[in-house]
């Protein structure tokens, strides 16, 4: 896990004054890496990235993988990571009304 927790830190450098939101892919738990087949891979992930001061959270790829409860991490995220709703962030640099 070191090594995503450099790249998580690197990213974090580069934010260029902008939120960074980290991509976790769950459509790899169907791939044939041990990785991703350890239940605890997702977890751990999360807490690294809620650790990391300029990281601001996390998006999942593909929705669609959720479909099959790959390593039982809807229940989790869904019961652990996730119980209260998050609140739209600040982005000053958006304008007020889309244009």
């Amino acid at each position: 896990m070191i090594a995503y927790e450099k790249l998580v830190d690197w990213w974090s450098a580069h934010n260029f004054g902008r939120h960074v939101y980290i991509g976790h892919g769950i459509y790899r738990a169907y791939e044939k890496n041990a990785n991703w087949k350890d239940p605890n891979q997702l977890p751990n992930q999360i807490k690294i990235v809620r650790k990391t001061p300029g990281i601001h959270g996390s998006v999942y790829f593909s929705s669609n993988s959720f479909n099959r409860n790959p390593n039982g991490w809807n229940d989790s995220l869904r019961n652990n990571y996730y119980r209260i709703l998050a609140k739209v962030p600040d982005m000053p640099w958006l304008p007020k009304k889309p244009q």
